[in-house]
């Protein structure tokens, strides 16, 4: 069965929560990190993990510099009556106020310049709790395209966390889905990585 278009509409975007395209890492992340904790979501877009985590009643930020993805977002936080703080910020440049139990940042590195994907990790690092966990997706050298997109080598996102505990780390295929709206079907190669500071021992 075909996934929903990864649409940043709003329609797109009811489709594809509603489908349960939620990345795996997060539900990886999630085995590992407190429950209802505190939640920075980087690169949000539309919601479909902040919207997703705040049901399951974690206390969720969500950053994106569309502020038309984030209204899109508030809106649909309203139809649920979930609270979710929305933060209009270019996370190249944002500095979180506090720390969390969860970072994530799911499909947005690869858009920003590689000079600036080490401080951004190391930004997630820093406001990272000591029980916390950090969760990525990023578009790997696999994939026949680039255009402005940065993509990462092979073992590269791993390497940025050698001096964390990584819990899971997997270079795959995704699934089919449609690029846009009546475009051609494709499949993204992509890192993903679960990692905590070393020396903690969390949920198992």
């Amino acid at each position: 069965m075909k996934p929903p278009p990864r649409s940043e509409t709003h329609t797109g975007v009811v489709e594809c929560w509603r489908g349960g395209a939620i990345a795996p890492v997060i539900r990886t992340a999630l085995r590992h990190t407190i429950p209802k904790g505190r939640v920075l979501d980087l690169g949000s877009a539309t919601g479909r993990h902040a919207l997703y985590l705040s049901e399951r009643g974690y206390h969720v930020t969500a950053v994106d510099r569309n502020i038309h993805a984030l209204r899109a977002l508030n809106g649909l936080a309203r139809e649920r009556h979930l609270t979710i703080e929305t933060v209009q910020a270019d996370i190249v440049t944002y500095r979180p106020p506090h720390n969390y139990d969860l970072v994530i940042a799911a499909n947005v590195l690869h858009f920003i310049p590689r000079m600036m994907i080490r401080p951004v990790i190391d930004m997630m690092k820093d406001h990272t709790t000591i029980h916390g966990v950090n969760a990525l997706v990023v578009h790997t050298r696999a994939n026949e395209w680039s255009g402005d997109r940065y993509l990462f080598a092979k073992n590269e996102l791993r390497g940025y966390y050698c001096d964390w505990e990584v819990l899971e780390y997997k270079e795959l295929w995704g699934l089919p889905f449609q690029a846009e709206r009546g475009g051609r079907i494709v499949r993204r190669h992509r890192a993903e990585l679960v990692a905590r500071p070393r020396g903690v021992r969390g949920r198992q």
